[in-house]
């Protein structure tokens, strides 16, 4: 960013900062609003099918449509980070007043992202028939294990075909107008409902379901893709003649280490649901999947702050306006984890008698799980700050090698844990592996951070 004249008098620049720095804020604001109305339509369309599928499908057959869920999801990394990786670059370029460089940026992270789509696809096709669905999830019965394929398809599927449109939805963030995409959100989530309603009605199986859950954000991604650069921001629009392989290839290696953390972000919840499936039974994935939906709301709620932050600190730190980084940064953490404490105190006690009101199903004492839960959640929002941060900071790779550690201590934890205590024994092993080692690596890493920012600030 050039130097600013040295005739320019000191207060009009803290003046530009401080009328950037409420921009900034405005914007976050209006993003909240819009996620907090969204987020509460899809996580209301998501209770309202889990209870659908549950009464249709019954308590053990939704422990293995859960873990179905969770194993597809890891298709939702097949983009290898390039989402993330292109939501700093664009905040940085627009940060410099460069809409051209952006628009470069989103034109070759959407043609990556289709090829990549299309080849996940093609080995998707050639290696489905031979996964062993009676081995890996301990079917009893052929019936249902010859279900569990076609079902798998469908929704990894979904997920491929949304890919490339997607990218809107981190270019949106970018440029700081991410308040468009929890409206789409909203209506993906209540096409799926439709569905499953239509599907539950008619007594489908695991395939008409996967195709009703899969339907909503897929059409959601395209028709967001089509709106936002038809009436948004067409200067944002991506053209075929901006595609430079050189380009491509730098985005994919920037993404990188962002590939590395939605693959452990991913691979956790779907191993302990396989671990708890395996040593425990459907009944606890049941159990841990339903008092873990409660306690989702929470890191869910802290994301409305969080995702908007990520591009207003990039912008900033790429404004030089540190100050307002860090300030910011501290506010948001101490105001949403002490929110998330109290929810947590509140939901501790009350999540029995929640969960059977929800879905009609009697899960039985649970102190030990939702204790473990409560703990676990305040700790991943903690930390989900602080990793935002480090995020638009440029601090990835070694984020990258933390979340690997924390993958594998959750899980050597959880096959300890998981024998004797079930469902409690995956969340305190989650909760167990943030405490002792996430948090205290994140606040060495953030304390050094802080301080260089600080020191270049002031030069």
């Amino acid at each position: 960013m050039p130097a600013a004249p040295t005739d320019r008098p000191p207060l009009a620049d803290a003046d530009a900062a401080g009328s950037r720095g409420a921009e900034r804020l405005r914007r976050v604001r209006w993003t909240v609003v819009a996620a907090a109305a969204g987020r509460g339509c899809a996580v209301a369309g998501s209770l309202v099918s889990i209870a659908l599928i549950l009464r249709q499908i019954g308590p053990e057959h939704y422990g293995f449509w859960a873990a179905l869920l969770a194993l597809t999801g890891l298709f939702g990394i097949a983009d290898l980070g390039l989402g993330y990786g292109l939501l700093n670059a664009v905040a940085e370029a627009l940060g410099r007043d460069d809409a051209g460089r952006a628009r470069q940026l989103v034109s070759n992270g959407c043609g990556v992202l289709a090829g990549l789509a299309v080849a996940v696809a093609l080995g998707l096709a050639l290696v489905l028939a031979a996964v062993p669905w009676t081995l890996l999830f301990q079917v009893p019965d052929a019936a249902t294990a010859a279900k569990l394929g076609p079902a798998a398809a469908v929704l990894a599927g979904g997920l491929l075909a949304g890919l490339p449109f997607a990218v809107w939805q981190r270019v949106a963030a970018a440029a700081q107008t991410g308040y468009w995409v929890p409206a789409w959100d909203a209506l993906g989530a209540a096409i799926s409902v439709g569905g499953v309603w239509v599907v539950t009605r008619g007594g489908g199986d695991f395939t008409a379901l996967a195709a009703a859950v899969a339907a909503g954000p897929l059409l959601a991604a395209v028709g967001g893709a089509l709106w936002y650069f038809g009436r948004v921001r067409p200067d944002l629009r991506p053209r075929r003649a901006d595609f430079e392989p050189a380009l491509a290839r730098s985005l994919l290696a920037s993404g990188g280490s962002f590939f590395v953390l939605q693959i452990c972000g991913l691979m956790l919840p779907a191993a302990l649901a396989l671990l708890l499936l395996r040593q425990a039974g459907p009944a606890e994935v049941t159990h841990y999947t339903l008092a873990g939906k409660l306690y989702q709301l929470a890191p869910q709620l802290a994301a409305f702050w969080f995702a908007p932050l990520w591009p207003a600190y990039r912008e900033a730190l790429a404004r030089r306006d540190t100050a307002w980084a860090h300030r910011t940064f501290a506010k948001a953490t101490l105001v949403v984890a002490g929110g998330t404490a109290v929810g947590c105190a509140v939901l501790v006690p009350t999540a029995e008698t929640l969960i059977r009101w929800w879905t009609g199903t009697a899960t039985g004492p649970l102190f030990a799980l939702n204790v473990g839960l409560a703990v676990g959640t305040l700790l991943v929002v903690a930390t989900t700050s602080v990793s935002t941060f480090l995020n638009a900071s440029g601090y990835v790779a070694g984020q990258a090698w933390l979340a690997l550690g924390q993958v594998a201590l959750s899980l050597g934890l959880a096959a300890l844990l998981i024998g004797p205590s079930g469902a409690a024994g995956a969340a305190w092993a989650t909760a167990g592996a943030l405490g002792l080692l996430v948090v205290p690596v994140q606040a060495a890493v953030l304390r050094n951070l802080l301080r260089r920012q600080r020191t270049v600030a002031a030069a």
